[in-house]
């Protein structure tokens, strides 16, 4: 295929000479364009030149009258032919011959130069030269041979003879190749998109001044797909992923003049919708448009092929989310129900996640594949498989699912955070351990699994399967298994989702953790000690939860206890042998073995170790008693709490021991009673006693014991400490509250009402910081005990438009006492402007009121030329009309000061009235030729605001000048009209004019005014476009909110560098409450350290689009709203028929 490269043949006449020689005169005239196909430089379909052939032979015929047409490039013949005879009939002075009668068969010899036909044949054009077309009339001869150098005439005897031609006509053409090409413009090579394109590019000018062309274009859409496509050019082949084919379509058609061309259209909303996230690739040929042959199918000047642009565009439509829009979730994530955020893709309707697992890394076949939703931001739900804390997972997304699904994303992965063991873990003390582990959050239920050493992996769980909601989880007391002490038992967690079934099979778990419960120790009497009493005191630890113990004794070489020789039960952790009938079992000068086993749930457990003891030789000195006569019992107390503050502690014995003399009653901080407190020894007859201990402290566990005492012998048994908490100091547990009153007085002040006191409080810390973390305190210090307090310091003024956090701590003797209270915001809010009102000069005062105003009049909006100021102190001005001139549009506000006359508020809105009276008329210049000069809008500017700022040449000895706006060229349909522009620039108004509409074109001129005589004419129009692509528009929230801080969004805008949020209390953005110009993303919640919201009230937002250096990039959005949930909180009971 020959490569058609888009140049224009400039065909400049450089010359043209008429000869007459003989009576045959000729007429050589180039026509249309010049344009030569490379099959047949004489294109039959087209009249590309002409030759009249004038006959001046009074009444003959001429029969064999031959025409040679030669063309020469740089004075060598690269073309030529020669006709076959034509005839010249008498009465027909003129015969009109064209280049379709030089073609095929009408020819009896033609010829190309080779190294010319060559680079006519790679290149596609004419070679750029200067060109020499000529053409000769021969009578009465024919050619000898067809080869030109050796041709020659011959008469009617068939010799050769030297005749000249009868006439000839030669054109001088200067052919020049221009080296420009159609050039794309937009969208740009690898440029992102967002909504239907234009397509823009630039025609190098086809045609001249003097041969003017009509060129229609066609444009070709393609999707590029690189698993079947291995080029740009492979896709616009592709027939089945042509997307959008306008054809030689007569509205891309531009009458050209050699000079550049813009042509541009829309991609049509009827043509196949573009996917969103795809490659797509575009490019533009052109054709001269023929008018007399609709059929033509052939390009620039008739070449076979048509002009292409040289190169191919591609776009994207929208983005296909990349790994930097990818917000959440992260590599590690410490929940089972993760949230998929992600920013905005502005094409997108509609998005569709799929999750796979650690054995589908590709998604192949998917665990979870979402509903189509709107939102940035999703939940894994609960409805899906459950995911498994230890995993790793993998997902994508995609948009449009449910209409035209763009390309999967890149597959990312998350791995859940595993189960962590807390307790217990090695060595506890107790048979009724709390379980707690670390777990990914948003687990709805859980299976704990308990196994001893018969299953170590706990794929049987032979000692517990229990169901629970939640961690820590305590065995209960009255459970039915028996966890031993001395004993390792092994357990693990399985989680259970949503829809009840394990998220991870129990042999695939192998996050187990192990522990052991501490052994019964004997500790008294020794291991091996000697000379023990016949009625020793038996003493062992154990771990809590033992309520029963059996004590076995053995003799000496007996270590498997086959036969035991005494065995009895105790409830205490110790056992007094005394008690024991007068039978003893034991002899004088024996060794025995003893241990005991625990009884948990009425069956006795696994036995400590032995310990071995000897009793004493001689029992002479051995105390014995009659069990007869001394029937012993164990001791029943009962304790209180009394006293003013409850912290007294009372002890009271309902059954003592039979036969004790005394009791000795012990207090101590802890369970093993070896740090006491206090103690003391009562009598038989004193059965209770009160401590009365200022060193009890508040809110702390105290343990007690009574040891009975019978001729200073221990006798009884005891019980394990009784434990009594004493209460908490009144006040301690209170946390005080507050709230906060805005106040006004020369500068905010704050008005601290305490609205819960704190009892025993003897004054209180107050702090406040500009950080919700209470960091950089502004103020720390002690306020007193009164339930109201002032902040009004002058040395650490509070600041109008900014947040300040207070919390405060009450104390007691300046110690800490009671709960600090939250931390609490206030929001000080900016100044608010003064209101103008439609009636000129009269304006609500502005919030607080100020203590003046500045009253401002201009004739344009922007106040670049102050016509009129003036302070006044109360909220209206009178001023008289002849100030003004009449018919005249202006523009006043009003700003507000304070008693130092420096600014206090913003400016007001600016309010717009026009004079009464008729306008001046302007007259007329005299000098036309004069105008000023545009600067910008630059002529044909792209422009992205609806308030566009002009300016110009300053003119001399103007004094203002007069400005309109059209939507037309001849500058009838005027929106905007002024003519007191006092300065060269001013800003579209927003009142008193048209408002601009987006992607339409807009007229504007300038002219200069002296005392209303305009001293030139208006200046040539410029044109300009506002686009509408630089407009972000606001997504979410609208209407009802279910968050108090919630996310904010927005289409994300090309070549946007940062965004700035406004939310503001009314739509007309005068009282302000938050403003951010400098957030990354088109994605954004609303802060903890910006004011609060309040509940239960609408806010109005817009967002704008910023460059690097924060300049717009456009407008605002238009203005959004949204109300904040109601704060109240419903709870639903429902009891069942037995509650």
């Amino acid at each position: 295929m020959i490569k058609i490269l888009k140049k224009i043949l400039l065909f400049i006449l450089i010359s043209t000479s008429l000869y007459s020689q003989g009576q045959v005169d000729l007429n050589l005239t180039i026509i249309n364009s010049g344009k030569y196909s490379l099959s047949s430089f004489l294109d039959p379909n087209i009249n590309l030149w002409q030759v009249d052939i004038i006959n001046s032979y009074d009444g003959e015929n001429i029969s064999d009258l031959r025409l040679e047409v030669d063309m020469k490039k740089d004075g060598i013949t690269v073309i030529w032919g020669v006709s076959k005879p034509i005839q010249l009939r008498s009465g027909m002075p003129i015969s009109s011959r064209t280049n379709m009668n030089f073609v095929g068969t009408d020819l009896s010899a033609s010829g190309f130069d080779d190294d010319f036909y060559n680079e006519v044949q790679s290149s596609g054009v004419l070679p750029a030269g200067e060109y020499e077309l000529t053409v000769r009339a021969y009578i009465f001869g024919e050619y000898e041979n067809s080869t030109q150098n050796t041709y020659a005439l011959i008469d009617k005897e068939n010799k050769r003879v030297n005749k000249s031609y009868e006439s000839e006509q030669t054109r001088v053409l200067l052919n020049l190749n221009i080296d420009e090409k159609i050039i794309l413009l937009t969208p740009a090579n690898m440029e992102s998109i967002y909504t239907n394109p234009w397509f823009r590019w630039e025609s190098p000018g086809f045609g001249t001044i003097q041969n003017p062309i009509t060129v229609e274009y066609r444009i070709t859409v393609a999707l590029f797909n690189p698993e079947l496509h291995s080029s740009l050019e492979d896709a616009l082949n592709d027939e089945t992923n042509i997307y959008f084919d306008s054809g030689w379509n007569q509205n891309l058609t531009s009458i050209e003049r050699g000079t550049p061309e813009q042509m541009s259209i829309q991609y049509p909303s009827s043509e196949r919708e573009l996917s969103c996230g795809y490659q797509y690739c575009w490019r533009v040929e052109a054709r001269e448009y023929i008018n007399d042959f609709e059929s033509y199918n052939g390009g620039i000047w008739g070449w076979p092929e048509t002009a292409k642009s040289d190169v191919i565009y591609s776009f994207y439509y929208g983005d296909a989310l990349s790994d930097d829009q990818i917000s959440s979730p992260g590599a590690y994530i410490n929940t089972v129900r993760p949230i998929f955020n992600f920013s905005n893709v502005l094409c997108a309707n509609s998005y569709e996640i799929w999750v796979g697992n650690s054995d589908d890394p590709e998604i192949q076949n998917p665990i979870w594949k979402s509903d189509y939703f709107q939102n940035t931001n999703y939940q894994y739900p609960t409805t899906a498989n459950g995911l498994s804390p230890g995993n790793t997972y993998y997902w994508k997304i995609r948009v449009n699912p449910d209409t035209s699904p763009g390309p999967w994303s890149n597959i990312f992965s998350f791995n859940v955070n595993d189960i962590s063991f807390i307790s217990p873990i090695e060595q506890i003390n107790t048979l009724f351990p709390t379980f707690n582990i670390s777990a990914p959050l948003d687990i709805p239920e859980y299976q704990l699994l308990i196994s001893d050493y018969n299953d170590i992996d706990v794929n049987q769980y032979n000692i517990l399967s229990e169901t629970i909601d939640f961690f820590p989880y305590d065995l209960p007391v009255d459970n039915s298994i028996m966890l031993q002490p001395g004993e390792i038992y092994f357990w693990k967690v399985q989680t259970i989702d949503d829809n009840g079934i394990y998220t991870k099979l129990i042999n695939d778990n192998s996050q187990i953790s192990s522990f052991r419960i501490q052994p019964i120790e004997l500790s008294f009497p020794d291991n091996g000690s000697y000379n023990t009493s016949l009625a020793p005191l038996f003493q062992w630890t154990s771990p809590i939860g033992v309520s029963e113990y059996v004590i076995e004794f053995a003799e000496e070489f007996d270590m498997d206890f086959n036969n035991v020789i005494f065995s009895t039960n105790t409830s205490s952790s110790f056992f007094l042998s005394s008690n024991l009938s007068s039978n003893l079992p034991f002899e004088n000068g024996t060794t025995y073995l003893w241990r005991v086993r625990p009884i948990i749930n009425n069956q006795e457990g696994n036995p400590s170790d032995y310990f071995s003891f000897s009793t004493i030789l001689d029992n002479s000195n051995l105390n014995t008693f009659n069990t007869e006569t001394n029937n012993y019992g164990q001791i029943e107390f009962d304790v209180s709490l009394t006293g003013i503050n409850g912290k007294d502690i009372n002890i009271t014995i309902i059954n003592g021991v039979e036969s004790a003399d005394n009791y000795l009653i012990q207090i101590s901080d802890n369970p093993d009673m070896n740090n006491l407190i206090d103690e003391i020894s009562l009598s038989a007859n004193s059965l209770s006693h009160t401590f009365a201990n200022d060193s009890f402290d508040w809110g702390k566990n105290y343990y007690i014991t009574i040891i009975a005492y019978l001729d200073e012998q221990i006798i009884g048994d005891s019980l394990n400490p009784q434990m009594v908490t004493m209460p908490f100091e009144p006040g301690s547990q209170s946390q005080v509250d507050f709230n906060i009153e805005l106040v006004y007085d020369l500068v905010p002040s704050l008005i601290i009402n305490i609205t819960t006191t704190i009892e025993n409080a003897t004054n209180y810390i107050m702090r406040l910081s500009k950080s919700a973390d209470m960091s950089n305190l502004l103020y720390n210090e002690l306020i007193s005990n009164n339930t109201q307090y002032t902040y009004d310091n002058l040395d650490r003024i509070l600041n109008f438009g900014e947040t300040y956090y207070i919390q405060l701590t009450p104390l007691k003797d300046n110690q800490l006492h009671g709960i600090s209270s939250s931390i609490k915001s206030i929001f000080i809010p900016n100044v608010t402007a003064p209101q103008t009102t439609d009636t000129p000069f009269y304006f609500e005062h502005s919030n607080p009121i100020s203590s003046s105003y500045l009253v401002e009049i201009s004739t344009t909006e922007d106040f670049a030329v102050i016509f009129y100021n003036q302070m006044v102190e109360s909220n209206n001005i009178d001023i008289q009309n002849d100030i003004f001139s009449a018919g005249t549009p202006y523009y006043w506000r009003v700003r507000g000061i304070d008693e130092n006359g420096l600014l206090f508020s913003p400016y007001s809105n600016i309010q717009y009235f026009v004079s009464t009276g008729q306008r001046a008329s302007i007259d007329e210049t005299e000098q036309s030729n004069i105008t000023v000069s545009l600067e910008n809008p630059t002529n044909g500017l792209m422009i992205s605001t609806k308030f566009p700022s002009f300016s110009w040449e300053t003119y001399e000895n103007a004094e203002k000048y007069e400005i309109i706006v059209s939507k037309d060229l001849e500058l009838t349909d005027i929106v905007w009209n002024s003519q007191n522009i006092f300065s060269n620039n001013t800003t579209y108004p927003s009142s008193g004019s048209g408002e601009l509409s987006y992607d339409t074109i807009y007229y504007w001129t300038i002219r200069p005014i002296n005392d209303n005589i305009a001293l030139a004419d208006f200046s040539t129009p410029f044109s300009f476009t506002i686009s509408s692509n630089f407009i972000p528009e606001c997504t979410t929230p609208k209407g009802a909110s279910e968050e108090i801080q919630p996310y904010f969004s927005w289409t994300k805008i090309q070549n946007a560098a940062q965004y700035g949020l406004i939310i503001s209390n009314d739509d007309n953005y005068t009282s302000i409450i938050y403003n951010n110009q400098n957030i990354n993303d088109n994605i954004f919640q609303y802060p903890n350290d910006a004011p609060s919201l309040k509940y239960n009230k609408e806010y109005f937002w817009k967002v704008v689009a910023l460059s690097n250096d924060g300049t717009k990039l456009g407008d605002y959005s238009n203005s959004a709203s949204f109300t904040t949930p109601s704060g109240i909180i419903k709870f639903e009971f429902i009891f069942g028929q037995d509650e």
